[in-house]
């Protein structure tokens, strides 16, 4: 059998490291169960979008204490920082097209099959705020 090695032994910065990794792992997996589970598109990327965004900060954190520091874990934190403020940004954006597209967001009542829905008095194109294009 070969020799597990002893988590005593190792240093703070790589238990701190699995630690982190680990709680990325967690966070994706959550996250991919959100996009597998969730009924629509609205609830799905907000399941993405924070399970990832904060997945791949754990990730890439538990790398920057591994590395120590240095010129990689500079870099590291960069990508760091482009992830935080890209991924809501594009989440965001994804959900405001869609929205103005008319992709209503989902509710718990349900309609017969062949029954049209009730009208919500307000066009799905017109955000909230936004003049009604003609």
């Amino acid at each position: 059998m070969p020799n597990l090695p002893d988590f005593a032994s190792l240093p703070a910065n790589d238990i701190a490291a699995i630690i982190l990794i680990c709680g990325g792992v967690f966070f994706f997996f959550t996250a991919t169960l959100g996009l597998l589970r969730f009924p629509d598109l609205y609830t799905r990327m907000h399941a993405t979008g924070k399970g990832d965004t904060l997945a791949v900060l754990l990730i890439l954190s538990g790398a920057i204490c591994h590395h120590g520091l240095n010129l990689n874990s500079g870099k590291l934190l960069l990508i760091a920082v482009f992830i935080f403020i890209a991924n809501p940004t594009g989440t965001h954006a994804l959900g405001r097209a869609a929205y103005r597209c008319g992709l209503r967001p989902w509710s718990r009542r349900t309609t017969a099959p062949g029954q049209k829905e009730p009208e919500s008095g307000r066009t799905p194109a017109a955000g909230p705020g936004e003049e009604e294009q003609a």
